[in-house]
């Protein structure tokens, strides 16, 4: 017959009981779970990002939450994971941490909305996507210069609605031909209308 030991557990962190296990006074095996402690003293939030936006976050960035719960409450807190891998549908894992409010206090499992704030010092070369000749693999574009159409090869980073974003080939204040590009060939004269 075995032999039973009276003990107490005591928890490494301080935190809330989320489910428990065994009964007072049941037999426990070593090694069996007990209880799952959850500390929400900071919170985890998990989303994801479109390939679009999350070449633009950084871990460190600030991160604004709101809850439908507390309408008049913004919990402040950070970036602290940008995924380097995209599932299948391209969207990115990010993880913003918060810390929770006395005042406000939220429970683990809520839906929030989450705004990360991007530096302004992020910017982008935009162009709109009827100036694109090819595909977003082969771009080129063509450029009004000097009375004529020169074809560009370009790199394009990602889609912005209806626009492109492009990270090489084109240099800001450049101007891209939109309409017309079927008849023109590298070195055509064109007589550039602004609209």
């Amino acid at each position: 017959m075995g032999s039973s030991i009276d003990a107490t557990i005591t928890a490494p962190f301080n935190g809330i009981v989320t489910q428990k296990y065994v009964e007072e006074g049941k037999y426990i095996n070593p090694g069996n779970p007990v209880i799952t402690l959850a500390d929400i003293t900071k919170l985890k939030i998990r989303i994801n990002a479109s390939e679009a936006n999350i070449y633009l976050i950084r871990s460190g960035y600030r991160a604004i939450v709101t809850a439908e719960m507390y309408p008049e409450a913004e919990f402040s807190g950070d970036v602290t994971y940008v995924s380097d891998k995209g599932d299948e549908s391209h969207n990115y894992p990010i993880e913003v941490v918060i810390p929770n409010s006395h005042e406000f206090p939220l429970k683990a499992g809520t839906f929030v909305n989450v705004k990360i704030e991007v530096p302004a010092t992020v910017k982008m070369l935009i162009i709109p996507r009827e100036a694109l000749v090819g595909s977003t693999q082969d771009a080129t574009v063509f450029i009004a210069e000097n009375g004529k159409a020169i074809l560009r090869k370009i790199v394009i980073k990602s889609s912005v609605g209806a626009d492109l974003q492009v990270i090489s080939g084109l240099s800001a204040g450049e101007k891209v031909v939109v309409t017309g590009q079927i008849n023109l060939i590298d070195g055509s004269a064109i007589h550039v209308v602004n609209k």
